[in-house]
């Protein structure tokens, strides 16, 4: 499994804390490492990871949003799945990967693309959630 964070400036806030808050409960899932990336419109860091604490130190960037290189990170881990964490407000590639993918989109937020699965992050308002 591998889980993409978007750290880009439209997440500080309360979008980054609810996206980590969905990252702990996959973790606890799993219960086994994952490939780890955060990135706003570059690759930050990645790594594999097995807990919320080393991910929190990971969240660095704030810029803007490109969600491509992060999947072509993903992409070369070859991953069963993967999981994007993020408001949606950036460009997506095209066309979905050879791998399946969730999108988990913080309240407020909108998916960037009619492909891939899409989760909502309930939020503190009904009309945030679904």
């Amino acid at each position: 499994v591998a889980v993409a964070l978007d750290t880009s400036g439209s997440m500080e806030g309360g979008p980054i804390s609810a996206a980590l808050g969905e990252l702990d409960k996959i973790l606890s899932a799993v219960n086994a490492q994952i490939w780890f990336i955060t990135g706003d419109a570059q690759v930050e860091e990645q790594k594999n990871i097995m807990d919320i604490q080393t991910a929190k130190r990971m969240v660095k960037g704030y810029g803007g949003t490109d969600f491509r290189p992060s999947f072509k990170a993903a992409e070369a881990q070859k991953p069963d799945l993967f999981i994007y964490l993020t408001d949606g407000e950036g460009p997506a590639p095209a066309h979905a990967p050879r791998f399946p993918v969730i999108w988990c989109i913080t309240p407020g937020g909108s998916c960037p693309v009619e492909w891939g699965k899409r989760v909502k992050i309930e939020g503190e308002n009904s009309e945030d959630s679904y």
